[in-house]
């Protein structure tokens, strides 16, 4: 099926904003017109008549639909139903901005599994690990494993990766980071999509803890870490901003097409 006319003239709006200011930044504000053009998803929540909503912090993991302001106990369990409701009527803009998703962490696998992991001097190896959760996100929008299972490894699992910042070179701890925000903005808890809408920390320039699958993405994709192994790190001096404005062509051009074209197989499964 074919890119929808509005996502195509974004697409196409961007890449021009692209070839005349290498340097624009393609922020959040911009990524979720993209994300949005798909057609109705979980998104539209932020919006009305067409406006961002004015942002309200969200520091509870938990949704923050009504039937959680009455008293309900909010557990886990309670978590799981709601949001397992949620993936379960995905519309079909839902299912491709998750392929978009899983397709943004494809691209900067590489930079996690080309890392010579023989310099990794903790007990816990997770190499394999960020090709793990993106299998998984993958599995979860096929339909070949349960929300329940996919759940459970988030919750408890797939965290652990987050703790070795201080390990790995930045570039290669972004790769973990793109993965686990990608699987936790598809099973769609109110903060992960909030952080896809509004963008906290969205500066390429910073490496600031950002939970969007696309800025961490981004950073893998662009950083230079100069700091030695096992020290407390100072933040990157440079990213790299040609390779910055290479992944936003991919992104624009194939990236986002793919997903259009992954989420017509998802939805007929």
């Amino acid at each position: 099926m074919n890119l929808i006319k509005e996502t195509l003239n974004l697409t196409n709006f961007y890449l021009k904003v692209l070839n005349d200011d290498a340097k624009y930044l393609l922020a959040a504000k911009d990524r979720v017109q993209l994300y949005r053009s798909y057609g109705p998803s979980r998104l539209d929540k932020y919006f009305e008549n067409e406006q961002l909503k004015i942002k309200v912090a969200s520091f509870d993991f938990l949704p923050s639909d009504s039937e959680f302001d009455g008293g309900i106990e909010k557990s886990p369990e309670n978590l799981e139903k709601v949001i397992e409701e949620r993936f379960a009527n995905f519309t079909l803009a839902d299912f491709a901005q998750s392929w978009l998703a899983i397709l943004t962490v494809e691209k900067v696998l590489f930079v996690w599994e080309d890392w010579d992991w023989e310099l990794y001097s903790l007990d816990n190896h997770p190499k394999e690990d960020a090709r793990k959760i993106t299998e998984v996100s993958k599995e979860l929008l096929q339909k070949t494993v349960s929300f329940k299972t996919v759940f459970e490894k988030f919750c408890n699992k797939f965290n652990f990766g987050l703790n070795i910042d201080n390990w790995v070179p930045y570039q290669v701890y972004c790769v973990y980071e793109a993965a686990y925000f990608a699987l936790d903005f598809i099973i769609g808890d109110d903060l992960s999509l909030e952080n896809v809408v509004f963008g906290h920390f969205d500066s390429y320039d910073e490496a600031e803890y950002s939970k969007d699958f696309a800025t961490s993405a981004l950073k893998a994709y662009t950083a230079i870490d100069p700091n030695p192994l096992g020290k407390i790190k100072l933040w990157p001096e440079e990213f790299d901003a040609k390779k910055r404005l290479e992944f936003w062509e991919w992104w624009l051009t194939e990236a986002i097409p793919q997903a259009w074209e992954l989420a017509q197989n998802s939805t007929n499964s």
